[in-house]
């Protein structure tokens, strides 16, 4: 950090890497905020801070930070950055392992935003957290509101399973065949 201060105090310009260096050392240590300030500095000096950006937001997820990650994912999708199919997925999968519906709902949208259509696999995700949260009606409005881009006549599901009229955690994953119905004949037939 101290030679690259030295380097901009003189005049130079630091290579593209050493920042992208810091950004993953600070990434892995779960400071984020340091982070942002070496994007800001890249910024200022005219580079291209989308890698950097990726960089930062996988490795504050790999180090258990995923709140910051979340974060600096949204401040950049603000600011017109794309995320890699692979960093949205991460997201959505780690924010809904850790029971956090409204990021992961939040991913979704900016992903859908950003040109790709969720699959079964996010839909899977967030009906699995929706599904430990006690409110039935958000798991059947997710379900009902599937669309999907590549995949054609199926949608997989996960049965929630009724005990004393409100869902447990437990689910089963199926495969519906709904052709071109809105799902709720499907969603009838898993109930019963």
């Amino acid at each position: 950090m101290h030679s690259l201060r030295r380097e901009l105090s003189e005049g130079l310009r630091p290579l593209h890497e050493t920042f992208v260096a810091l950004i993953r050392l600070f990434g892995s240590k779960g400071h984020a905020t340091r982070g942002l300030e070496i994007l800001a500095a890249m910024e200022k000096l005219n580079f291209d801070i989308r890698q950097a950006w990726l960089v930062l937001i996988e490795e504050l997820v790999r180090s258990n930070h995923l709140e910051d990650a979340n974060k600096v994912f949204l401040k950049g999708a603000e600011g017109g950055l794309r995320a890699t199919d692979e960093l949205y997925d991460l997201l959505i999968e780690e924010d809904c392992k850790a029971g956090d519906h409204s990021n992961a709902l939040t991913i979704a949208y900016e992903m859908e935003a950003a040109g790709r259509m969720a699959t079964t696999y996010h839909f899977n995700c967030l009906l699995s957290v929706q599904a430990t949260c006690g409110i039935p009606e958000i798991a059947f409005a997710t379900f009902e509101n599937m669309e999907y881009g590549e995949e054609k006549n199926f949608k997989s599901v996960l049965v929630l399973t009724t005990e004393r009229g409100s869902f447990s955690g437990s689910a089963l994953g199926l495969n519906l065949d709904v052709g071109s119905s809105t799902g709720e004949s499907a969603w009838t037939k898993c109930l019963t």
